[in-house]
């Protein structure tokens, strides 16, 4: 729906026939103003959604589809999953390890996971999360140590700043190069790096080295 309030006037005889034409395009497309709020409402109440594919699952769903798939509950119980999928982690995270598991090909068992029960699930999914968390702390130092290092890299070198980062992006593919630079472009809306970039997008090494880093 598409009014044109460009020339509308302050004019009140003029206001109210805008009023009449948003009500007469709301009411041909099958909606009516709603009083409450001022936003329209389908005719005749809520309209029959279709049917999804894949609907949204209960908990109890997602454990009775787990078992459909094969997947057992003798490490943990079905009471133990239900609690861990409500409070600690959401279906589809933790249903993910099952590719790290095979199936069963052909007989009565054919597409169920091979000896693959939820408390596996649960040990890799808190392991990674454990992982992830230690990768966390070391990760900023390894960063910034791994910027300091090029630098003094490009110093040692008799780097003037530019030739160097010419020569990097003439390395990069079409795609590598496409990527940073729409990248870059995004950025320059950032609240934190926005001025980086509009200043220095075309400056030096050192003044591109933290943003390169980012998206290289």
């Amino acid at each position: 729906m598409t009014v044109d309030t460009r020339q509308e006037s302050s004019h009140p005889q003029a206001q109210r026939a805008n009023v009449e034409q948003l009500e007469t395009s709301i009411q041909r497309q099958g909606c009516q103003p709603s009083g409450a709020c001022g936003r329209p409402g389908p005719q005749g109440g809520r309209q029959p959604q279709p049917a999804h594919a894949k609907p949204l699952l209960t908990v109890d769903q997602q454990i009775a589809h787990m078992k459909d798939k094969g997947i057992t509950f003798c490490l943990c119980s079905e009471a133990d999953a239900a609690g861990h999928l409500r409070a600690k982690c959401q279906f589809f995270r933790i249903y993910a390890y099952r590719k790290n598991f095979d199936k069963h090909v052909g007989g009565g068992l054919d597409g169920k996971y091979v000896g693959l029960d939820f408390g596996q699930l649960r040990l890799l999914s808190n392991t990674d999360r454990m992982l992830r968390d230690l990768l966390l702390v070391m990760t900023p130092d390894v960063e910034h140590f791994a910027k300091v290092r090029l630098l003094a890299l490009a110093e040692d070198h008799g780097e003037d700043g530019y030739g160097v980062l010419r020569d990097y992006l003439a390395s990069a593919s079409r795609n590598q190069r496409s990527y940073i630079q729409s990248e870059i472009d995004r950025r320059e809306g950032s609240p934190y790096s926005g001025d980086m970039v509009r200043k220095y997008r075309d400056d030096m090494l050192w003044k591109l080295e933290g943003l390169l880093w980012e998206v290289g």
